[in-house]
C-alpha cells in the first residue's frame, strides 16, 4: 500500500510538471493549443482518469502537509489487527 501511494504521488508530480511544460492539456484547455496544429494530450489519451489524477494529488498534498502520514496510517491499522486497505489511505 505504501509503495502504491508513493507511485501515485509521483504520478501527480509528473502530470503537473507535464502540464507546466505544455505537454498535456491543463484544466479546461481544449482544441488546437499547439502551434503546429496538433492537439495536446488529455488525461484520457494517457490512459488515466481525472479521478485518478485527483486522488494522486490528494495523497501527494497530504504527505507534503504531514510527512509520514501514510506510513503512520498503515501502521495504526496493522497494530489494531485490521487490514491496511486503499480506503484507509485515502485522504
Amino acid at each position: 500500500m505504501e509503495i502504491e501511494a508513493q507511485a501515485k504521488r509521483r504520478l501527480a508530480d509528473e502530470y503537473d510538471a507535464a502540464q507546466e511544460r505544455g505537454e498535456v492539456a491543463a484544466n479546461g484547455q481544449r482544441g488546437k493549443a499547439v502551434p503546429d496544429g496538433n492537439s495536446l494530450a488529455t488525461v484520457a489519451d494517457l490512459g488515466l482518469t481525472r479521478k485518478a489524477i485527483h486522488e494522486a494529488r490528494q495523497l501527494r498534498d497530504a504527505e507534503a502537509a504531514d510527512p509520514g502520514v501514510i506510513r503512520r496510517t498503515l501502521d495504526a491499522r496493522l497494530a489494531e489487527g485490521r487490514e491496511p486497505t486503499k480506503a484507509a489511505v485515502r485522504v
